[in-house]
């Protein structure tokens, strides 16, 4: 992927912080990162810079990410460039956009299908497309939705035509108030950033063959190990750039006295150069440097339940068409949408020579040839209790069978019930903010978007609601869900059931671990519960 920053010191002081950051959370070190520019006197170019460029497209290059300026517009011809980032106002030139992007749009296989990624501010997104108008005649919206590698599916509303209410909930919101409890104070603090970083030196015991006690000797080991060659300006550099865009060089150059007692107590000189000493953790004296900066704070949280509606499909997302990699992903199939619709028209009808064709299947005992022919000609018995848009997208085949599970109750009729899928964040508004209490203190953890809802009207609204969460294996060990589960589990229903004053919410959560029978009757148990009236 290419990154184009507008200038070196942006590159440098705030793209690369960033960029560095981001690929230590997916385990990689900056050697994935290549900063390729011509330097200047502030930043010089790094020695092999040029060769790590030209050998981009060779199996021996380890370079994952390139950040680029004023370099790479025109005539640089990489076919292993999947992605192209143009963020910042300036990156490029006005006229130079549409070359810039189309770096990455290079054939790696002679007519085959690939994909490539362009990342455009609003800006640059403004240009391009003016561009494109201008010398292709195509729109950035045409341009970006082609794909003839995937299936086009027709989707459908219908929260009209099921009258579909909003869910009215209740959000938590915490609010924290800063405290500042102590201000920072670099020129103290700096100096004091060695006090707790010496390493003990090594322990020597010698003692005769004899082994005796009295006769042992020790020893403290007080030699220099370090091999770290140190110079002042690149320490400080170091410092400014592991803090991730914190810290700028200009606030460390204010305190160049204070850092140079410390450079000159955690390096030693050898043969007229010096090296960072073995008797000192450097990285946690960088570290106390950054902090040094910092205030000390602490924080007061303060909670609200605030009174939330959210319609169960984000109409601002909803396209009449979408592009499918993969069909499977979608519930129903699109023969039964269609029909579906054209019941909702009342234009589902049987005609004269399909009734033929199954009357005579009927009488020569062809029950395989009956059940398709039907299919053709028939929507879903329980289609004015779901489907609240055409088709849904799935993440996994066991939430298609949940669906199809639970649509198959008759409790599901008998009660009144409706059961709407809710697992495509993209589809729809109904998500939850969790919290997770520590040290009495609740810490925002993440969006939670629940699979489905099973849900009862009364009086024209949402009168009571079922969150279902459907999950595999895998995902249900990870660790941030855990403790989103734990929210939906003991504070959400909580929390609104005491607001509204009755039960109106209840969380069910299953397994693809589960055997078919224990889940069939978790679910059976969990509705009659939670939604037949008490006597």
């Amino acid at each position: 992927m290419g990154i184009y920053c507008g200038t070196i010191e942006k590159l440098e002081e705030t793209v690369y912080p960033q960029v560095s950051r981001i690929v230590a959370e997916y385990g990689l070190g900056t050697d994935v990162i290549l900063k390729f520019h011509k330097g200047n006197k502030q930043y010089k170019m790094s020695a092999d810079s040029q060769m790590q460029f030209d050998i981009l497209d060779k199996s021996i290059s380890k370079i994952r990410i390139v950040l680029l300026v004023q370099i790479g517009k025109e005539g640089w011809d990489c076919r292993s460039l999947t992605g192209i980032i143009l963020s910042q106002e300036g990156d490029c030139p006005t006229n130079m956009v549409l070359q810039t992007s189309c770096r990455c749009l290079r054939q790696v296989i002679k007519n085959g299908q690939e994909t490539a990624l362009i990342y455009l501010n609003e800006s640059n997104a403004e240009k391009l497309n003016m561009q494109l108008e201008r010398q292709h005649h195509i729109s950035l919206k045409e341009f970006s939705s082609a794909d003839n590698s995937k299936t086009t599916l027709k989707r459908y509303n219908r929260t009209a035509y099921l009258k579909l209410p909003k869910v009215e909930f209740y959000q938590l919101k915490i609010s924290y108030d800063t405290l500042t409890v102590e201000k920072a104070n670099p020129e103290v603090s700096i100096e004091k950033s060695v006090d707790s970083a010496q390493i003990a030196g090594n322990i020597i015991k010698t003692t005769d063959l004899s082994m005796n006690v009295n006769n042992i000797s020790i020893q403290v080991d007080d030699a220099e190990y370090g091999t770290e060659y140190a110079t002042f300006n690149s320490w400080i550099y170091g410092i400014m750039r592991s803090g991730f865009g914190t810290l700028s060089m200009a606030e460390l150059n204010a305190y160049t006295e204070q850092l140079k007692v410390v450079y000159e107590k955690i390096t030693y000189e050898k043969g007229g150069s010096r090296y960072f000493s073995s008797k000192y953790n450097k990285k946690l004296i960088e570290a106390n440097i950054r902090k040094a900066f910092c205030d000390k704070t602490d924080f007061n949280t303060i909670e609200e339940l605030v009174p939330e509606e959210a319609n169960l499909l984000n109409i601002a997302n909803f396209t009449s068409e979408i592009y499918a990699d993969n069909l499977d992903d979608y519930y129903p199939r699109q023969n039964v949408v269609e029909n579906i619709m054209a019941d909702d028209k009342g234009k589902l009808k049987v005609d004269k020579k399909t009734q033929q064709l199954i009357d005579l299947a009927i009488e020569t005992g062809n029950d395989r040839i009956v059940l398709e022919l039907q299919q053709r000609v028939s929507s879903h018995p329980n289609k004015n209790r779901s489907f609240h848009y055409l088709p849904y997208r799935t993440d996994s085949g066991f939430e298609q069978t949940f669906l199809r599970e639970v649509l198959s109750f008759d409790i599901i009729e008998e009660l009144g019930l409706e059961v709407y899928y809710n697992g495509d964040r993209a589809m729809t508004e109904f998500k939850i903010k969790c919290y997770k209490k520590t040290s009495g203190k609740w810490n925002y953890i993440g969006i939670y978007t629940p699979d489905f809802l099973i849900i009862k009207r009364k009086d024209g609204v949402i009168h009571k609601v079922i969150v279902v969460e459907t999950k595999g294996q895998i995902y249900a060990k990870d660790p941030v869900f855990k403790d989103k589960k734990n929210f939906m589990e003991t504070e959400f229903s909580k929390q609104n059931n005491a607001a509204y004053g009755y039960e109106r919410f209840d969380y069910l959560y299953l397994e693809d671990t589960m055997p078919e029978k224990d889940r069939l009757t978790q679910t059976h148990q969990k509705i009659c519960e939670f939604f037949k009236e008490k006597a």
